[in-house]
Protein backbone atom coordinates (compact mmCIF):
# COMPACT_ATOMS: atom_id res chain seq x y z
CA UNK A 1 0.00 0.00 0.00
CA UNK A 2 2.54 2.56 0.90
CA UNK A 3 4.89 1.63 -1.98
CA UNK A 4 1.83 2.58 -4.32
CA UNK A 5 1.08 5.83 -2.44
CA UNK A 6 5.19 6.81 -3.30
CA UNK A 7 4.94 5.63 -6.59
CA UNK A 8 1.36 7.93 -7.14
CA UNK A 9 3.10 10.70 -5.50
CA UNK A 10 6.41 10.28 -7.94
CA UNK A 11 4.12 10.11 -10.95
CA UNK A 12 2.49 13.41 -9.92
CA UNK A 13 5.61 15.32 -9.85
CA UNK A 14 6.69 13.90 -12.60
CA UNK A 15 3.86 15.36 -14.70
CA UNK A 16 3.74 18.42 -12.40
CA UNK A 17 7.82 19.16 -13.55
CA UNK A 18 6.47 18.46 -17.26
CA UNK A 19 3.56 20.72 -17.20
CA UNK A 20 5.99 23.25 -15.45
CA UNK A 21 8.86 22.68 -18.57
CA UNK A 22 5.83 23.03 -21.34
CA UNK A 23 4.45 26.53 -19.70
CA UNK A 24 8.29 27.50 -19.60
CA UNK A 25 8.13 26.80 -23.21
CA UNK A 26 5.07 28.14 -24.26
CA UNK A 27 5.66 31.50 -22.29
CA UNK A 28 8.99 31.90 -23.65
CA UNK A 29 7.81 31.39 -27.35
CA UNK A 30 5.30 34.06 -26.40
CA UNK A 31 7.29 36.45 -24.81
CA UNK A 32 9.44 36.16 -28.01
CA UNK A 33 7.08 36.94 -30.32
CA UNK A 34 6.14 39.91 -28.70
CA UNK A 35 9.45 41.24 -29.58
CA UNK A 36 9.31 44.38 -32.50
CA UNK A 37 12.21 44.89 -34.16
CA UNK A 38 12.74 48.38 -35.91
CA UNK A 39 15.19 48.04 -39.31
CA UNK A 40 15.43 51.42 -40.05
CA UNK A 41 14.79 53.64 -36.87
CA UNK A 42 16.46 56.59 -37.90
CA UNK A 43 13.15 56.76 -40.88
CA UNK A 44 11.27 55.63 -38.13
CA UNK A 45 11.68 58.03 -35.60
CA UNK A 46 11.92 61.18 -38.73
CA UNK A 47 8.57 59.72 -40.10
CA UNK A 48 6.94 59.43 -36.05
CA UNK A 49 9.10 62.10 -33.71
CA UNK A 50 9.27 65.16 -35.69
CA UNK A 51 8.72 68.06 -33.43
CA UNK A 52 9.20 66.62 -30.36
CA UNK A 53 11.36 68.07 -28.26
CA UNK A 54 11.71 65.85 -25.28
CA UNK A 55 11.45 62.15 -24.71
CA UNK A 56 10.66 60.39 -21.35
CA UNK A 57 11.58 56.57 -20.92
CA UNK A 58 9.77 55.75 -17.60
CA UNK A 59 10.85 52.37 -16.40
CA UNK A 60 7.72 50.87 -13.81
CA UNK A 61 10.02 47.99 -11.79
CA UNK A 62 9.02 44.80 -12.43
CA UNK A 63 6.06 46.00 -14.51
CA UNK A 64 4.71 43.77 -17.74
CA UNK A 65 1.80 43.48 -19.47
CA UNK A 66 -0.33 42.21 -16.78
CA UNK A 67 -0.07 44.59 -14.53
CA UNK A 68 -0.92 47.64 -17.06
CA UNK A 69 -3.69 45.13 -17.95
CA UNK A 70 -4.76 44.87 -14.49
CA UNK A 71 -4.63 48.72 -14.06
CA UNK A 72 -7.07 48.98 -17.01
CA UNK A 73 -9.38 46.95 -15.56
CA UNK A 74 -9.39 47.92 -12.27
CA UNK A 75 -9.93 52.04 -13.44
CA UNK A 76 -11.75 51.27 -16.80
CA UNK A 77 -9.68 53.70 -18.66
CA UNK A 78 -6.19 53.24 -20.74
CA UNK A 79 -3.15 53.44 -19.15
CA UNK A 80 -1.19 56.41 -20.29
CA UNK A 81 0.53 54.59 -22.75
CA UNK A 82 -2.17 53.40 -24.43
CA UNK A 83 -3.01 56.77 -25.92
CA UNK A 84 0.67 57.32 -27.10
CA UNK A 85 1.08 57.87 -30.94
CA UNK A 86 3.92 55.26 -31.21
CA UNK A 87 4.27 52.32 -29.09
CA UNK A 88 6.46 48.97 -29.56
CA UNK A 89 7.59 46.35 -27.29
CA UNK A 90 11.16 44.48 -26.35
CA UNK A 91 11.77 41.35 -24.35
CA UNK A 92 13.74 41.92 -21.39
CA UNK A 93 14.92 38.10 -20.47
CA UNK A 94 18.63 37.04 -19.74
CA UNK A 95 20.82 34.85 -21.60
CA UNK A 96 20.88 32.46 -18.45
CA UNK A 97 18.95 29.46 -18.68
CA UNK A 98 17.30 29.07 -15.56
CA UNK A 99 15.64 31.68 -13.08
CA UNK A 100 14.52 34.89 -13.44
CA UNK A 101 16.14 37.55 -14.90
CA UNK A 102 17.55 40.32 -12.86
CA UNK A 103 17.50 44.06 -12.96
CA UNK A 104 20.86 44.52 -14.63
CA UNK A 105 20.09 42.06 -17.55
CA UNK A 106 16.54 43.31 -17.96
CA UNK A 107 18.10 47.24 -17.62
CA UNK A 108 20.62 46.60 -20.67
CA UNK A 109 17.83 44.76 -22.57
CA UNK A 110 15.85 48.21 -22.03
CA UNK A 111 18.73 50.59 -22.95
CA UNK A 112 20.79 48.83 -25.34
CA UNK A 113 18.46 46.29 -27.21
CA UNK A 114 20.61 43.67 -26.38
CA UNK A 115 20.83 40.48 -24.17
CA UNK A 116 23.23 39.83 -21.58
CA UNK A 117 23.53 37.69 -18.37
CA UNK A 118 22.09 38.29 -14.82
CA UNK A 119 24.25 40.65 -13.08
CA UNK A 120 26.04 42.49 -15.83
CA UNK A 121 25.53 46.01 -17.03
CA UNK A 122 25.81 47.53 -20.56
CA UNK A 123 28.11 44.77 -21.80
CA UNK A 124 28.14 40.77 -22.58
CA UNK A 125 31.68 38.72 -21.49
CA UNK A 126 33.39 41.61 -22.20
CA UNK A 127 31.43 43.32 -25.40
CA UNK A 128 30.17 46.68 -24.55
CA UNK A 129 26.82 48.25 -25.57
CA UNK A 130 25.72 51.64 -26.56
CA UNK A 131 22.62 52.61 -24.53
CA UNK A 132 20.41 54.99 -25.48
CA UNK A 133 21.45 57.55 -23.26
CA UNK A 134 24.73 57.48 -24.84
CA UNK A 135 23.38 57.95 -28.68
CA UNK A 136 21.65 60.86 -27.10
CA UNK A 137 24.30 61.95 -25.66
CA UNK A 138 26.81 61.48 -28.64
CA UNK A 139 24.23 63.58 -30.76
CA UNK A 140 24.73 66.50 -29.09
CA UNK A 141 21.61 65.98 -26.57
CA UNK A 142 21.15 66.58 -23.33
CA UNK A 143 20.81 63.65 -21.27
CA UNK A 144 19.46 63.07 -17.24
CA UNK A 145 18.87 59.94 -15.33
CA UNK A 146 16.38 60.13 -12.67
CA UNK A 147 15.44 56.90 -9.81
CA UNK A 148 14.07 56.06 -6.84
CA UNK A 149 17.04 54.25 -5.47
CA UNK A 150 20.31 55.37 -6.15
CA UNK A 151 22.03 56.13 -9.58
CA UNK A 152 24.44 53.02 -9.31
CA UNK A 153 21.82 50.89 -8.82
CA UNK A 154 21.18 47.74 -11.55
CA UNK A 155 18.37 49.78 -13.65
CA UNK A 156 19.75 53.16 -13.99
CA UNK A 157 23.06 51.74 -14.35
CA UNK A 158 22.16 49.98 -17.70
CA UNK A 159 21.80 52.97 -19.16
CA UNK A 160 25.14 55.01 -18.02
CA UNK A 161 27.86 52.22 -17.33
CA UNK A 162 29.07 49.01 -18.42
CA UNK A 163 30.63 46.27 -15.83
CA UNK A 164 30.67 42.80 -15.11
CA UNK A 165 28.96 42.99 -12.02
CA UNK A 166 26.58 45.08 -10.81
CA UNK A 167 27.51 45.21 -7.63
CA UNK A 168 30.67 46.92 -9.39
CA UNK A 169 29.80 50.34 -7.80
CA UNK A 170 33.23 51.98 -8.36
CA UNK A 171 33.55 50.93 -11.88
CA UNK A 172 29.59 51.76 -12.26
CA UNK A 173 30.66 55.63 -11.12
CA UNK A 174 33.86 56.06 -13.40
CA UNK A 175 31.52 55.20 -16.51
CA UNK A 176 29.12 57.58 -15.20
CA UNK A 177 31.00 60.00 -14.70
CA UNK A 178 32.79 59.17 -17.89
CA UNK A 179 30.17 58.90 -20.64
CA UNK A 180 28.73 62.15 -20.89
CA UNK A 181 25.26 62.39 -18.89
CA UNK A 182 24.26 65.85 -17.64
CA UNK A 183 22.36 64.76 -14.56
CA UNK A 184 22.11 61.88 -12.33
CA UNK A 185 19.48 62.42 -9.83
CA UNK A 186 18.56 60.08 -7.08
CA UNK A 187 18.75 58.64 -3.23
CA UNK A 188 21.97 57.26 -1.49
CA UNK A 189 23.27 60.86 -0.82
CA UNK A 190 25.59 58.88 1.84
CA UNK A 191 27.36 57.66 -1.15
CA UNK A 192 28.24 60.23 -2.95
CA UNK A 193 29.20 63.49 -0.42
CA UNK A 194 32.68 61.75 -0.17
CA UNK A 195 33.09 61.70 -3.59
CA UNK A 196 31.70 65.31 -4.07
CA UNK A 197 35.29 66.64 -5.52
CA UNK A 198 35.81 63.44 -8.02
CA UNK A 199 32.37 63.98 -9.17
CA UNK A 200 32.45 67.97 -9.65
CA UNK A 201 35.72 67.92 -11.09
CA UNK A 202 34.43 65.63 -13.53
CA UNK A 203 31.90 68.09 -14.96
Amino acid sequence: MEAGRKKAVKITALVLVAVIIAAAIVLSGLAIAHAVEIDNAENYAIEYGGGRMNVIFMIGDGMGFNHVAAAEAEYGELFFTGNADVSGEVTTFSRNIFGPTDSAAAATALATGRKTGNGQIGQYNGKEFQSLAEVASGRGMSVGIIATEGVDGATPSGFSAHTSSRNDIDGILEDQLAGGIDLFFGSNAERYVPLKDKIEGAG
